[in-house]
């Protein structure tokens, strides 16, 4: 009966250290989580916020209104986008005015018209992270107008009568943009496009004078290269956010 004794008093004492040494730590942790203040809805939108990144992979359709030449030869017009694999491809219709100076043989002449363009894109984002992409395009563009001499007004002037005609024009446009774009979380977005580059292949031509002088005159202004910057907005929604 008293070794029973002795040895219930034995393990008695080695559980107390134990027990004891557990108990500070539960204590602890007690007094974090009693300490530990709750988020703030300003600290928990900005702990769930997503990166631009995250909202480019999130990113599979929408459709935007442009306003300036985020797309070339183009004043205001439509996309409409779409995902193909990773990459944000679009459609884009739209339509403008132009008007370009240029200089022939010391005579100052001036080309201008309208314009109807239809532009398919992949939009790409080099850095990996952030809103900078680079966009190459391709596109048909119908243009009609005038060319006119400026700055003489002698109607004998042989000159500039070449350089007086109207013209109506179709061409393949090879372009290249770049641009910022702003996606939020409710699935608004902006583009800005800063920096336009263009190249077109015209296709079909008629003039109604149709001199060496006009032809030279239109096709090095609307052929290009041409650059295209300036505030160029896009303003869209994502329909799937």
């Amino acid at each position: 009966m008293l070794r029973k004794s002795v040895l219930w008093w034995a393990l008695l004492a080695l559980a107390m250290p134990v027990h004891a040494a557990e108990t500070p730590a539960q204590d602890d942790e007690q007094d974090e989580e009693q300490n530990a203040e709750p988020l703030s809805a300003s600290e928990k939108e900005s702990a769930l916020a997503y990166t631009q990144k995250e909202l480019q992979t999130k990113f599979q359709s929408g459709a935007g209104l442009n306003l300036g030449r985020v797309m070339p030869w183009s004043e205001l017009g439509a996309t409409f986008f779409g995902k193909l694999g990773t990459t944000i491809s679009s459609l884009s219709l739209g339509f403008g005015d132009f008007e370009y100076s240029g200089n022939l043989n010391q005579r100052n002449y001036m080309v201008s018209g309208h314009t109807e363009s239809a532009y398919v894109a992949a939009r790409y984002f080099p850095l990996g992270f952030g809103p900078l992409y680079v966009e190459p395009a391709f596109g048909f563009v119908h243009w009609n107008g005038d060319v006119k001499p400026r700055g003489n007004d002698d109607i004998e002037d042989v000159l500039a009568s070449a350089l007086t005609s109207r013209f109506d024009a179709l061409g393949a446009d090879f372009d290249v943009n770049v641009g910022l774009m702003w996606i939020f979380t409710n699935g608004v977005f902006l583009d800005y496009n800063f920096l336009n580059l263009s190249h077109a292949v015209l296709l079909k031509e008629s003039y109604t004078v149709s001199t060496s002088e006009a032809r030279e005159a239109i096709r090095t202004q609307i052929a290009g290269p041409i650059s295209m910057s300036g505030i160029n907005l896009r303003i869209g929604y994502a329909f799937d956010f």
